[in-house]
């Protein structure tokens, strides 16, 4: 290898670990919410198995929980974005948070797939420039 291909090559490198450190972090923040998204899910659940009275514990985040009495267990208030909410059947929420986490499961399986083609890509590369060292200077 050439000089110049070989900082061409180094370059590559350095650019694919950027983008590798960039996939962890999108992946990272995709199980965060696949998690939030689990504990909504499992609450909306257990509600729809409770009657009007009964106490039950509400997460509220950081791993707190509040007691609350069920008026309406049959009933949610989602998100519809933009400082918007509607009250749904709990069987509707779960529909949508079940949507939810498959298209998080598609991003994270699309993530996946990225890193290990960046990972190829980064190990050939790493094998080109150690053989162009082990030659020593051109």
């Amino acid at each position: 290898m050439k000089d110049d291909e070989i900082q061409q090559a180094s370059a590559e490198l350095e650019a694919i670990r950027g983008q590798m450190e960039g996939l962890k972090q999108q992946e990272e923040l995709l199980r965060n919410l696949n998690n939030e998204y689990m504990r909504a899910r499992d609450t909306l659940l257990d509600l729809g198995n409770r009657k009007k009275g009964d106490e039950i514990l509400v997460p509220i985040g950081g791993n707190y929980f509040i007691f609350a009495k069920v008026d309406e267990p049959g009933k949610a208030i989602g998100s519809l974005g933009m400082n918007l909410a509607a009250e749904e059947s709990t069987e509707s929420a779960v529909e949508r948070l079940d949507k939810r986490i498959a298209e998080l499961s598609d991003a994270g399986t699309k993530i996946a797939q990225s890193m290990q083609e960046l990972d190829a890509k980064g190990a050939n590369l790493t094998n080109m420039l150690q053989a162009a060292y082990a030659q020593g200077p051109k």
